[in-house]
């Protein structure tokens, strides 16, 4: 399974959309995980629609890290639960001490993910138990990999090496 990690910026966005009507991908093999870095929700809102109408449910940061909606759940989750959306709700969790992603967990009801973006403790762990999928970074220790669940590796895979001619 895929998870590419997007910024939902214009063309990203429609990078996606494109790569949707192409038909190359499948919801059994693709799950975006879109972290809205705009106020203007309209462009992210139309991409879930088109995702959604192919089968597909994102993952959507919904207490985004960077951009002009940083911590917005209260912005963002009325805007696309009132719009007949489905997605999964991932919260950013920097460490155990992170109250607000804390508060933002408490707050949904149903799946969620989790996209830990610091370290990983017990309580961290506990959470992961709770959670559909767990995104965490490619440079996390094997040890700490280990004591999650449903763990989703995220990272630049792709070499760098430089051909020479």
């Amino acid at each position: 399974m895929y998870f590419p990690l997007l910024r939902s910026k214009q063309f990203e966005l429609f990078a996606l959309r494109e790569l949707l009507s192409s038909g190359v991908v499948s919801p059994e093999n693709f799950c975006p995980v879109i972290e809205p870095v705009r106020k203007k929700l309209r462009p992210l809102i139309s991409t879930i629609k088109s995702l959604n109408e192919s089968g597909f449910v994102p993952l959507v940061i919904v207490n985004p890290t960077v951009g002009d909606v940083v911590g917005g759940m209260s912005e963002l989750m009325p805007e696309l639960s009132g719009n007949d959306l489905k997605f999964l709700p991932c919260v950013a969790l920097r460490d155990s001490s992170d109250e607000a992603a804390r508060r933002v967990i408490d707050a949904l009801s149903g799946d969620f993910a989790i996209f830990v973006t610091g370290g990983v403790d017990r309580e961290i762990v506990g959470v992961s138990g709770a959670a559909k999928y767990t995104i965490v970074d490619e440079s996390t220790p094997p040890p700490a990999i280990r004591s999650l669940e449903n763990v989703v590796l995220i990272g630049d895979f792709f070499s760098k090496a430089i051909a020479k001619l």
